[in-house]
């Protein structure tokens, strides 16, 4: 084939991928929204799954002249679906990757707190402004600013359906400078025997909010 035709092919196929890509997430947006969970429900270590993240993106972000930190050990236990919890926290530093330039320092940090596990992704890059901070979690919304940065605009819609599917919340701040992303998930250390799963704990939380206006 000529050059011209090679290239028009392998660009038509990086489209395709793309709208794949595009078409899997909102299925498994749609799935997690309806608190359908296809995956299994086990007790997670955060501190683990910190650890698969840097070992995953510590790399990348060297390459890119950036540093990701973790401070020191994450505690507390979460029940629910690994692999939606691995991504959700895969989203975050990957965002912050993306959205900062070379020099910048991205850290994953979490505590314990009245029976709740703090997560907070943090970078000193541009953050998003004040009036944007809960439109970036609809559906297909881009900034900007994120334009030429490639991606569907359904990353941080995905999170917080993870989040909100494992009875938690999330939240955006100034972090003077840069971003600060503060997930809040409730620890499953003294659940019992069984972790509860995403769905069980989802209507849970239902329950509680129905109950008191005030949650």
């Amino acid at each position: 084939l000529p050059d011209a035709a090679r290239d028009t092919i392998e660009d038509a196929l990086g489209d395709l991928d793309a709208a794949l890509e595009t078409f899997s997430s909102l299925l498994r947006l749609s799935q997690i929204e309806a608190e359908i969970s296809t995956g299994t429900c086990a007790r997670v270590s955060l501190d683990d799954l910190t650890r698969r993240i840097t070992d995953l993106y510590g790399p990348v972000a060297e390459d890119r002249g950036q540093v990701l930190i973790v401070p020191g050990p994450v505690p507390g236990t979460v029940a629910g679906d690994p692999v939606l919890l691995m991504q959700m926290l895969s989203n975050l530093v990957e965002n912050a990757i993306n959205h900062t330039p070379a020099g910048s320092r991205i850290s994953l940090d979490g505590r314990l707190a009245d029976g709740r596990i703090l997560l907070v992704v943090a970078d000193d890059g541009p953050g998003i402004p004040p009036d944007a901070r809960e439109r970036v979690f609809q559906r297909f919304v881009r900034l900007d600013a994120s334009r030429s940065v490639p991606g569907s605009g359904l990353g941080l819609s995905l999170v917080r359906a993870i989040v909100r599917l494992h009875g938690g919340t999330i939240s955006l701040s100034d972090n003077r400078p840069g971003l600060r992303c503060t997930i809040i998930l409730p620890d499953d250390a003294a659940a019992g025997d069984s972790p509860r799963s995403p769905a069980a704990e989802a209507t849970r939380r239902r329950a509680d909010e129905e109950s008191d206006p005030n949650i």
